[in-house]
């Protein structure tokens, strides 16, 4: 079995910043990893900046699992079209926009068989979600391949210049 650890490590409301740990039964780290959220106010569809209501959030550090962490990806070659998608119910969760578990499923369907065959030499994976997809919204898949040990892909909502998720794979081909 594989246990979760996560805690809070820092940041400055509205963002926080969470550190987690995977260990297998013996305590051994299998990986570790870091988000930054952000608190998501659902009757305005905006971030909650709201300072009465995050003032009651008191969210102490604790330990760094991670030391660097990137906030945004860069695109260090060439981007190219791979596949239109339209957001499916199936595909939404109960706040109303895309589960964060199918940004990985749209990556996954757009590489080709090659790249799902080095999936077992993955080493590291960052997301980020830069604005909400919401049912009935079509968006592009979009690869960059900056070098044999990096993917990167983003999805670009129709009629929007900046993407809605980035994810960046890095895999060990040592």
């Amino acid at each position: 079995s594989i246990v979760r650890l996560t805690w809070h490590s820092g940041g400055r409301l509205p963002s926080f910043r969470r550190d987690f740990c995977f260990t297998d039964q013996n305590g051994d780290m299998l990986a570790v990893g870091a988000t930054i959220s952000t608190l998501f106010d659902n009757s305005t569809r905006k971030l909650c900046l709201d300072r009465k209501k995050l003032s009651v959030i008191n969210l102490q550090p604790e330990t760094i699992a991670l030391e660097s962490m990137d906030r945004k990806i860069t695109h260090e070659s060439e981007l190219i079209y791979i596949e239109s998608r339209k957001v499916r119910p199936s595909m939404t969760d109960g706040v109303g926009h895309v589960n964060n578990v199918k940004y990985a499923d749209y990556v996954y369907d757009a590489m080709t068989d090659e790249e799902r065959s080095r999936l077992g030499d993955l080493c590291g994976m960052d997301i980020w979600f830069n604005y909400e997809l919401r049912e009935g919204d079509i968006f592009s898949i979009f690869k960059s391949v900056p070098s044999k040990s990096v993917l990167c892909f983003s999805g670009i909502k129709d009629g929007e210049t900046r993407s809605s998720f980035d994810l960046r794979l890095k895999f060990d081909l040592e």
